[in-house]
């Protein structure tokens, strides 16, 4: 009986740590092709999985959230120019405040 419970674990630990290659290997397809929700995805599965992550993982995870943050962020100064520059009329004005 600990012979096939030893084994079990095993399997169940080969068989996370071929999928958790599975999703570091999307991650990083995703991040170079710029998806880098799809990153976040991916990364957030792996670390749920309870291992700490190694530095490149991390550097990963890191990456995409910083560039998710910039596009939000970027964004938000685009919306803010326009509410400040702009000399429309109430409905426009108040579809920009709702955006």
């Amino acid at each position: 009986m600990l012979a096939l419970l030893v084994l079990t674990r095993r399997g169940l630990c080969a068989a996370l740590t071929k999928e958790k290659r599975k999703l570091i290997q999307k991650s990083k397809l995703a991040e170079q092709g710029k998806h880098y929700n799809h990153t976040v995805t991916c990364m957030k599965v792996v670390t749920k999985q309870g291992t700490q992550l190694p530095n490149e993982e991390n550097i990963l995870l890191l990456v995409a959230c910083k560039s998710i943050f910039e596009g939000h962020t970027s964004a938000w100064r685009v919306i803010s120019r326009i509410k400040q520059n702009t000399n429309t009329s109430d409905k426009k004005l108040q579809l920009i405040k709702y955006y």
